[in-house]
């Protein structure tokens, strides 16, 4: 029994022995493999050394590709191929192995581990770039660019038209993604919802579109009525929406070349003012008049500032332009039936307000021995003064009524001429003015207006002697009864327009003639200007 047992326990230990040996040899075995059931990165590496794991992983890694989804489910796919892509083993393996204690190998066999890793590669990123720019998602004839919500015409108006997404994606951005996908190895790379594909900046539900086309549909009915008298001239909607265009804002803008030429035609086609004036004299003659600084004048630089605002503004206007200067009458004859008008060849002037004849007079102009001729033309009265000074280079000379129209010379009293008409202007004219009797000069001083026109003309011949004037107003024959002018001083003696000899009286004033007309300046008074036969312009 003794020796039965003994066998017994020995036969135990040499199993215990055997199976210690086998355990460790096992355990040995495993110092240089991995435990059954490692996995790494979905790799099976049971039983497998280091080496022989990092081969296979270095397999698997050759067959990476990466696949890129796109808009509308479209897909596209990098192999590793393409890229040059490899494993490059760094120790990662091998410490992996290391955490693997092999007297647990038991352990492990019934409890297996997965171990995941982040697997150094390397890749060519320019033949990945290359690559990806292959793909149809990069191909120019197949990408559709995002446009912006914009405002069209529609028919007479206009509307939203809705922004265009397209198809167009941020290369940069997608291609950073990419390396860093593949970087981590991953197998996918979403594009929408990495937010890669580029955006229109504006959208048709944007309300600041919405309001512009309601501001824009404005001008759909807009005019601009130019009111000229009786005439008109119209900017109709057409011509404004030609003029208008929208900028890259949406915001906007009307052509000021377009609308400049438009005020510049206005004024070429109804100004008057400098063009030469047809007349027809209170003696019946049909004459031009050139220099004339009377008439309508369009302020172009302000009328073309004033039409931008009105345009701007998008409300329907009537209106007059804005004038630098006007006149009071409109078409053809804008003189109309209030006027002034001198004759210096028979040294008259006559003074119609509303076609009724209220003056008619003599007067002396401009000596023409000193070259001091009156002006000739159709001008507009400045302005009206009481008790003036008419001041000049070699006189100072006070007047109780002065009218100016032109450069300095005016209609005024002269109580220093003893007569008025006939010749006495050549040798004993003014300066330029038109110098009046004082009780004629202050009745029209009493009824005219400023910016009345003075029509000054050189008739085509001499009023015969002693024939009186008979005025007749351009198309309006005025009855003569209504000329204040006392017959002495329309009809003048033969002998008092040739040679002054006999002293007369002159309405208005108290200077006595000269007895000749050789008589020194100096007779007559004068005592503001003793050498100057009127003392004044």
């Amino acid at each position: 029994m003794r020796k039965s047992r003994k066998m017994l326990l020995i036969g135990a230990i040499i199993y215990v022995l055997v199976m210690i040996a086998i355990y460790m040899g096992v355990s040995v075995y495993f110092m240089k493999h991995f435990f059954p059931g490692s996995i790494i990165n979905g790799i099976d590496c049971s039983s497998k050394t280091v080496e022989e794991a990092e081969n296979m992983i270095a397999n698997k890694v050759q067959d990476y590709s990466i696949t890129i989804v796109g808009m509308d489910g479209k897909e596209g796919s990098i192999s590793g191929a393409r890229m040059n892509f490899a494993y490059v083993a760094n120790g990662q393996v091998q410490a992996l192995k290391d955490s693997q204690n092999p007297l647990v190998w038991l352990y492990a066999y019934f409890n297996p581990e997965s171990y995941s890793m982040v697997a150094k590669t390397t890749y060519d990123k320019e033949a990945l770039r290359s690559s990806m720019e292959k793909l149809e998602f990069f191909d120019e004839t197949k990408i559709v660019k995002p446009e912006d919500a914009k405002i069209v015409q529609a028919g007479t108006g206009y509307r939203v038209e809705n922004e265009v997404a397209g198809n167009e994606l941020d290369k940069e951005k997608v291609f950073e993604l990419l390396v860093k996908a593949v970087d981590e190895g991953d197998a996918k790379l979403d594009l929408v919802e990495n937010d890669c594909y580029l955006k229109p900046a504006v959208y048709a539900t944007d309300e600041s579109l919405t309001k512009k086309v309601e501001v824009l549909n404005k001008y759909s009915n807009m005019t601009v009525t130019y009111e000229f008298g009786s005439d008109q001239e119209v900017i109709s909607s057409d011509t404004i929406n030609q003029w208008m265009s929208l900028d890259v804002n949406n915001n906007i803008t009307f052509n000021e070349s377009e609308v400049s030429d438009y005020v510049d035609r206005l004024a070429d086609d109804y100004d008057t003012y400098g063009r030469s004036q047809p007349f027809k004299t209170s003696r019946g003659e049909h004459v031009t008049i050139q220099n004339v600084t009377y008439g309508w004048q369009i302020d172009r630089d302000g009328e073309k500032k004033e039409l931008m605002n009105i345009l701007k503004e998008g409300k329907s206007v009537s209106r007059e332009p804005v004038y630098a200067q006007t006149a009071f009458a409109r078409g053809e004859n804008d003189i109309g039936d209030t006027y002034v008008e001198i004759d210096y060849n028979f040294q008259h002037m006559w003074y119609y307000k509303n076609g009724n004849l209220v003056i008619d007079t003599d007067v002396v102009t401009g000596n023409t021995s000193k070259n001091y001729d009156s002006p000739i033309g159709v001008f507009t009265l400045q302005d009206k003064e009481r008790d003036a000074t008419l001041v000049g280079e070699d006189y100072r000379t006070p007047v109780s009524y002065w009218m100016p129209y032109y450069n300095g010379v005016g209609i005024h009293d002269a109580n220093w001429q003893p007569v008025f008409g006939g010749d006495w202007y050549k040798t004993h004219g003014s300066h330029g003015c038109i110098n009046t009797p004082i009780n004629i000069v202050s009745v029209i001083y009493d009824n005219i207006e400023v910016g009345t026109p003075i029509i000054c003309y050189q008739g085509s011949t001499a009023a015969p002697p002693n024939t009186p004037v008979t005025p007749v107003a351009p198309e309006t024959n005025t009855p003569q009864s209504e000329s204040n002018t006392s017959q002495s001083e329309t009809n003048k003696p033969e002998g008092e327009t040739n040679k002054p000899g006999s002293e007369t009286n002159t309405p208005g004033s108290e200077t006595t003639a000269p007895q000749s007309e050789n008589t020194p300046q100096t007779d007559i008074p004068s005592p503001e200007n003793p050498d100057s036969p009127d003392g004044e312009e």
